[in-house]
């Protein structure tokens, strides 16, 4: 067989011959051919004859010699053999006397065996003094080299490699060659990070492509293959027992020769990962180390599995690397806070990254759970990582960052990041603010048994460093930059760079506390904008302002949502105070920056700021004022700013984000009035268009405006072109006003759009129809309307609104006929579903969902499930006037009177705005509570109210009620106990907090006891 003739080793004269000729390519003759494969015969019968060889081109003739081809015969010998070949080879040459040292015989070696494609990995067919010789005299050479020695022309010499690509960076253009200096450090892994900073700017081969330094990379690899895993040497005279000495010997040595340490981690990572846990326990190497640990790939299909065990590798790997640096008696704080910063960016550095190109919704939560649950394990495993190190017996208890905290603040304060264009791009110091969020919230949640002195202390320092952080970048407004064409550095106008995505990830509101208890807030909340006053609404200056603005006002929302979330160390007084402090804040701002007809002409608001294309759901500020909005403690000081337009867009956008019934109700009065023609005229933007008839065809009330709006649009279009969504969008909106208009014939007459949907699966204009067939026919025909929406989930199940409307179809059903099983299909087929669909696209409809699982355990009787799914419900949710009606009929059902006053009069409380009432209806029966026996007349109101289910078209706020009585009698109760307090000294001047609620609970009880209803007592 022709490979038993290479793989297996000769003997005498025919291995000699081979070596020499398969290497060295030197010509064969056809006599000394015909010899060597007659010797060979001998020991193989099976050998092929040399017309066989020539055949499968493994010697091909040439004149009157043979050659020996080893990549261009029909087996690649050479690819999967050249490890053994090349290790028979080194030992031959071993033997070999004509070199004068090893040296000699390595740089022979390498000219030959490096011809190929493939390096060979010669650690497996060598003997142990080979390995010895080879690693040896490979440091000898590596160390000897000249090329490499020295940071300061470093650059240069590799820029000028010719083989980095048909561009040939040194001679673009003829430019002089770029300078890139290294900073001065005495840390590797700062010096590894500095070649890859300079990595990423020339596409990130620079360092890698490197031909004139192929030999060099080969020898390094050796070493990195070849070093041992335990070994003996004399360090100052002393035998000691090492762990991978060459290899740590020529990573430090690095900091003086970079290329060293570029290729060393670049063949751990790739051959020898095994060496990294070795590199943790050395202290100028643990952060090296780390961040080689973090690379190491794992080959698992299963991306859970994947996750917990990358997880916990890194987890044991910083354990490791800490209890290891942190054993020693005394530690240099500094460099530990150099070490700490090192980890953190580590840690986080998958923040910084967007993630909005990856177009799975899904995805991207995956993506960011995973990001945030390994973030949370190893800041945790830093946090509680005592001094003395957890080898130590009798460790201290006290985690080791208190020991290093003002060392590490001025660490954070000392970083520059930098910038890899000098092209004028600034934007927020993010590695440095989200470290000071993580300190900040170390101090807050952290058991300190510090002096307070000392605490208050570290807590004033972070405030200041953190605020100083901020204002520095917001408020500024030059930069250095280079010129384009001359390249020279000038001074110039930054531009503003800041992803909020990324601000997302950020924790706000503990350095946000921690800088209220300091008295920094205010600073920190007022920024210094210099916007100037012009016509020009473009200005360079005033955008770059506005823009900056934008971020501010981000910030702020992102610290209301914190405080909603009502953090565990926050204090309901304290948050209180912040939180009407920031309210204060945005309005201003808004007052200032986001209204038509300002001096300096900038609204940050607007189409080009908040809705142009290509930004993601994060850059849109609108809905997320209004969002917030939603739970001001004055709501009228800020939608009086948002409200007060004549932006129809805007004033949609505020209908359809805000659960505020009283401002909705205001809102769509003020559209109203408003000449929607003359509006649409003005716009240049199509997409506004759209979204002004979209949004109005919504809209109950507002039906009339959504016809001219849609005539408007026809008039519009005929003179712009129409694109494929536009015209899905506009079809959509005639189908929705002609199901408002409850007509089915229009539906079914509506001409469908004439590009029609070509995508695969994507949904259908006859489906579209059936869709809202089976909307209008959703209340009286349930029957019907239940198998439209199953045949629409069963052939689009990636749309979750069908299967939505589906649930409410059953369960419609279920309350006409009165079944208890029909409300246990319903919900039992909604739950077979979520098993298959996405948690992301489930959110979509969350809202809807929720409510028609609540109506089936309230008809179902179950309490348990009903209240637990009403308390994962946030206080919108919870507030909104339909989970209000199902949760006074709950309440009611298991006579628990005084709750239900309660829900309800939070509910007044969160629904008025803007001197709106959505809750009429409630002040009409006040009178009725009063009457003498009306307990019968209640009971009775709470069993006939209305039980509705919701689907896609239903918002969840306004209800629409069939029972007049019975929609206003969960507040009377309500309504009836703010009586009794209104003057509560009235019953006893001299009464204390107890017995206030003593003289409630007897009041109470007195007045509604004749109604058939007790109170409960109170905790």
């Amino acid at each position: 067989d022709i490979r038993y003739w290479v793989v297996l080793r000769l003997k005498d004269t025919v291995i000699q011959y081979l070596i020499q000729y398969f290497f060295l390519f030197y010509p064969i003759s056809p006599n000394g051919l015909t010899q060597i494969l007659g010797k060979h015969k001998a020991y193989f019968p099976l050998t092929s004859s040399l017309s066989e060889f020539e055949n499968n081109n493994l010697f091909q003739k040439i004149g009157n010699s043979y050659f020996f081809k080893t990549t261009q015969n029909e087996i690649n010998y050479w690819y999967d053999l050249n490890d053994e070949i090349s290790g028979h080879y080194w030992e031959a040459l071993m033997q070999d006397n004509s070199f004068s040292n090893d040296e000699e015989r390595m740089l022979h070696f390498i000219d030959v065996i490096l011809k190929g494609a493939r390096w060979p990995d010669i650690q497996d067919y060598a003997s142990d003094a080979s390995k010895k010789s080879l690693l040896t005299t490979s440091i000898n050479l590596i160390e000897r080299e000249q090329d490499i020695i020295g940071v300061e022309d470093e650059f240069s010499k590799c820029f000028l490699d010719q083989h980095l690509g048909s561009s040939h960076y040194g001679f673009q253009s003829n430019k002089p060659i770029p300078e890139e200096p290294f900073d001065d450090t005495d840390d590797i892994l700062d010096r590894y990070r500095q070649l890859q900073h300079i990595s990423s700017k020339y596409q990130s081969n620079i360092f890698y492509v490197q031909e004139s330094r192929k030999d060099l990379a080969f020898l390094v690899r050796l070493v990195v293959l070849l070093d041992k895993e335990y070994d003996t040497v004399d360090i100052d005279s002393k035998s000691e027992q090492v762990h991978y000495h060459n290899i740590k010997k020529l990573l430090r040595s690095g900091l003086e020769n970079p290329y060293l340490i570029w290729e060393v981690v670049h063949f751990i990572k790739q051959n020898r990962p095994e060496v990294i846990p070795y590199l943790l326990i050395e202290t100028d190497l643990s952060a090296l180390g780390f961040d080689m640990l973090d690379k190491t790939k794992f080959e698992i299909d299963n991306r859970k599995a994947k996750h917990i065990l990358r997880k916990q590798f890194l987890s044991d790997g910083l354990i490791l690397l800490l209890n290891s640096y942190l054993r020693a008696q005394a530690i240099d704080k500094t460099k530990t806070a150099h070490l700490v910063f090192q980890l953190f960016q580590k840690i986080t550095k998958e923040k910084v990254y967007s993630i909005s190109h990856i177009r799975l919704v899904e995805e991207r939560r995956l993506l960011i759970t995973e990001r945030e649950d390994l973030e949370e394990q190893l800041l945790g495993i830093l946090e509680t990582s005592n001094l003395n190190g957890g080898f130590v017996g009798g460790s201290s208890k006290q985690s080791f960052l208190y020991h290093i905290f003002p060392e590490l603040i001025l660490e954070l304060e000392n970083h520059r990041s930098k910038s890899k264009y000098l092209n004028g791009v600034i934007g927020l110091s993010f590695i440095k603010l989200d470290a000071l969020c993580w300190l900040s919230r170390f101090l807050l949640i952290a058991d300190c048994t510090l002096p307070q002195k000392t605490f208050v202390s570290f807590k004033t320092t972070i405030s200041l460093s953190f605020v100083t952080c901020y204002l520095e970048k917001i408020e500024q407004n030059k930069v250095i930059k280079r010129e384009f064409y001359s390249s020279e550095l000038i001074e110039s106008l930054p531009s503003w760079s800041v992803q909020n995505e990324v601000l997302v990830t950020l924790d706000w509101l503990s350095p946000i506390t921690i800088a209220y208890e300091s008295g920094n807030l205010n600073d920190f909340l007022n920024p210094r904008f210099t916007l100037k006053n012009t016509d020009d609404k473009y200005d360079k200056h005033n955008c770059f302002q506005a823009n900056k603005i934008r971020t501010h006002l981000f910030i702020l929302l992102l610290i209301l949502k914190a405080i909603q979330k009502q953090k565990n160390y926050s204090k309901q007084a304290f948050t209180l105070d912040v939180k009407k402090t920031v309210e204060l804040t945005i309005v201003s701002l808004l007052k200032r920056y986001a209204q038509e007809g300002l001096a300096h002409n900038q609204n940050i608001l607007d189409q080009e700021y908040d809705r142009q294309h290509f930004r993601t759901i994060e850059s849109e500020l609108l809905p997320f004022i209004i969002e917030m909005g939603d739970v001001f403690e004055d709501k009228s000081a800020l939608f009086d700013q948002l409200v007060n337009t004549e932006n129809i867009v805007q004033l949609l956008y505020i209908c359809s984000h805000s659960e505020t019934e009283g401002i909705k109700e205001s809102v769509i009065k003020r559209i109203y009035k408003l000449d929607i023609p003359s509006f649409l005229n003005k716009q240049i933007w199509r997409p506004e268009i759209t979204y002004v008839v979209t949004e109005l065809s919504k809209i109950p009330e507002l039906q009339s405006k959504a016809k001219i709006a849609l005539n408007e649009w026809n008039k519009l279009t005929s003179k712009r072109k129409i694109e494929r969504e536009t015209e899905k969008e506009i079809f959509e909106a005639q189908l929705m006003q002609a199901y408002y208009a409850n007509d089915e014939y229009g539906i079914q007459s509506l001409k469908e759009p004439e590009s029609g949907y070509i995508i695969h699966n994507e949904f259908k204009p006859k489906d579209h129809k059936q869709f809202f067939i089976g909307l209008i026919r959703y209340k009286n025909e349930p029957e019907t309307a239940y198998q439209i929406f199953n045949n629409l989930t069963n052939k689009y199940p990636k749309y979750a609104t069908f299967a939505l409307n589906r649930f409410g179809a059953k369960v419609e059903l279920a309350l006409k006929n009165e079944k208890r099983e029909q409300f246990l299909e319903g919900i039992n087929e909604w739950l077979e579903y979520e098993k298959t669909c996405p948690l992301t696209v489930l959110e979509t409809v969350a809202d809807k969902t929720n409510y028609n699982k609540l109506t089936v355990f309230l008809n179902l009787e179950d309490k348990d499930s009903f209240n637990m799914l009403y308390e994962e419900l946030d206080q919108v949710r919870r507030l909104s006037p339909d989970m209000v009606k199902l949760r006074v009929q709950m309440l009611v059902k298991y006579e628990l009177i005084n709750e239900a006053r309660m829900v309800v009069a939070n509910a007044l409380s969160f629904h008025k705005a803007l001197n709106q009432n959505a809750f009429e209806f409630l002040t009409e029966l006040e009178s009725k509570i009063s009457k003498s026996n009306p307990v019968e007349e209640i009971k009775t109101a709470i069993n006939k109210l209305s039980t509705d289910t919701k689907n896609s078209m239903d918002s969840v706020i306004p209800l629409q009620y069939e029972d007049n009585f019975g929609k206003k009698m969960a507040n009377e109760i309500i309504i009836a106990s703010r009586r009794f307090l209104t003057n509560p000294k009235a019953y006893n001047p001299n009464a204390d907090e107890d017995d206030y609620s003593s003289i409630i609970k007897q009041i109470l009880e007195n007045k509604l006891s004749t109604f058939g209803f007790h109170i409960n007592d109170q905790p």
